[in-house]
């Protein structure tokens, strides 16, 4: 074989080893996009009792109805509560002193006292104090409470609901995740209310 015929022939296989580890390199090293799981809301469905806290129950489910609850944020979140109806948690920084004192700007609600249960899944009204009626921010008490809480807040505040469903989703929320409330029945024993939580990405 002639020198030019070798050289042919070695530069051909130059060529293809060449090309294979180009095109190698290229498959291995594509890049992949890093996509998200979809954040997927939660759902906790609650039950409100207009025997128990009238005046309570009726303001509440207003707000409901006007959408005053919607896009605001859980500003309190322990390992035994849940609490939200802060309208600054909408826009302010969580950490502000704003998000956690404000209200709707109505006037205090009476304080309803009644034998509902303080328990994991009880629905009360915050406030300033024990035997002191609340505005817009309300409450879940989760599955870690313990029996020492219940006790001190039994009679102080005012029970006017239940979890009664998803209280695994209760004990998910963190600081930051969306409010969305709607009221799905009414009649004169019980409301029925769909809080649904969207977690904060």
């Amino acid at each position: 074989m002639s020198y030019w015929v070798k050289f042919c022939v070695a530069a051909a296989a130059l060529f293809v080893m060449i090309g294979c580890g180009e095109q190698g390199t290229t498959e291995s090293n594509k890049t992949v996009p890093i996509t998200k799981a979809p954040v997927e809301p939660v759902v906790i469905q609650l039950e409100l009792y207009p025997k128990k806290a009238p005046k309570t129950v009726e303001r509440i489910v207003k707000f409901i109805e006007d959408g005053y609850y919607e896009k605001q944020r859980f500003h309190r979140v322990e390992s035994w509560v849940i609490q939200w109806g802060s309208p600054a948690s909408k826009s302010a920084n969580l950490q502000d002193p704003s998000v956690g004192s404000g209200g709707s700007g109505m006037p205090i609600l009476p304080f309803e006292p009644n034998d509902l249960k303080m328990e994991p899944g009880t629905l009360a009204m915050a406030s300033t104090g024990a035997k002191v009626g609340g505005d817009s921010q309300l409450y879940i008490l989760t599955s870690a409470l313990e029996q020492g809480q219940a006790q001190f807040m039994q009679g102080n505040y005012a029970v006017f609901g239940k979890v009664s469903s998803g209280m695994e989703a209760v004990d998910s929320v963190k600081v930051g995740d969306y409010v969305s409330m709607k009221v799905t029945e009414k009649t004169p024993d019980v409301v029925k209310v769909e809080l649904t939580v969207t977690p904060f990405s």
